[in-house]
């Protein structure tokens, strides 16, 4: 495919086509979100010369611009993608891992799309620099459509996958756990706790965590616990975490619950967001 073909495609339809959903039309335009921010009302255009701009940056071009701009790569590559040509924006090996109809194409090793940088910036993750070996960027497909994601690698090598509109786990349901030889164990809801807590810097000393990635998982979570004399607990201020928390100290009657250290937020990523406003 060369530019002239790419440029006869209808960006509306690549648009929608990728699961960018139009906000409202006002006459030729078309208006949508932006695809590289988070943000309240739709300032990214399509216009009636298949031209985008968005009022954002400032930014604008026709279709071949915007993958560029998307997947922050070459023009060879740009034509590949609209064209639809198997292609690896990643010089890294791609991977494939199935759960029902979703498929993993390429795994960045660290978080680089705008869009997810931005994602991560609202829920307070910053400076990234400090915690950027956490999470991975993870491009996918599901029925036929190119997604992307942040990607928390469990034990059993699946995904707890996370952007703006989609939460979900790719490949296997499993704990995560980083291991520090610590006779202290902390233990967390999900991993966007787990991380603000790096970013927290509440501790000085080296300690074991165990990220449940969902409190249906705390099962899995007790053989590992019985071996820590000291097991802190910190899961969320709802039902569903205080409902988790006495399942746990059933089996493990020594846990702390430090619920309190974040109240009166559900979790300590609100807490983390307060604290950065």
């Amino acid at each position: 495919m060369n530019c002239k073909q790419a440029n006869q495609i209808s960006l509306n339809d690549f648009l929608q086509k990728h699961n960018f959903k139009p906000k409202r039309k006002s006459g030729d335009t078309t208006f949508y979100f932006s695809p590289f921010r988070l943000e309240k009302e739709a300032s990214f255009i399509v216009n009636s010369k298949n031209k985008w701009h968005d009022f954002g940056s400032g930014e604008h071009g026709d279709i071949i611009d915007f993958v560029m701009k998307w997947h922050n790569c070459d023009r060879s590559k740009a034509l590949k993608f609209i064209d639809g040509s198997p292609i690896s924006f990643s010089f890294h090996k791609q991977e494939f891992i199935e759960n029902s109809s979703i498929k993993i194409r390429n795994v960045r090793p660290f978080v680089k799309h705008k869009a997810l940088l931005d994602y991560l910036e609202y829920r307070a993750i910053k400076p990234l620099e400090a915690v950027k070996h956490e999470l991975k960027e993870v491009w996918y497909t599901k029925d036929d459509k190119l997604y992307f994601g942040i990607a928390f690698e469990n034990d059993l090598g699946g995904y707890e996958l996370r952007n703006k509109f989609y939460k979900n786990c790719i490949g296997k349901k499993a704990i995560t756990t980083r291991l520090n030889r610590s006779s202290t164990i902390l233990v967390w809801e999900g991993w966007l706790d787990y991380i603000s807590y790096l970013i927290l810097n509440w501790s000085n000393q080296p300690e074991d965590h165990l990220i449940l990635n969902s409190t249906s998982m705390h099962e899995s979570a007790i053989s590992i616990l019985k071996k820590y004399k000291k097991v802190l607990v910190y899961l969320d201020n709802d039902q569903p975490g205080k409902d988790c928390f006495y399942k746990i100290i059933k089996e493990v009657p020594w846990i702390i619950d430090q619920s309190h250290t974040f109240y009166p937020f559900k979790d300590l990523n609100e807490f983390l967001i307060n604290q950065k406003k």
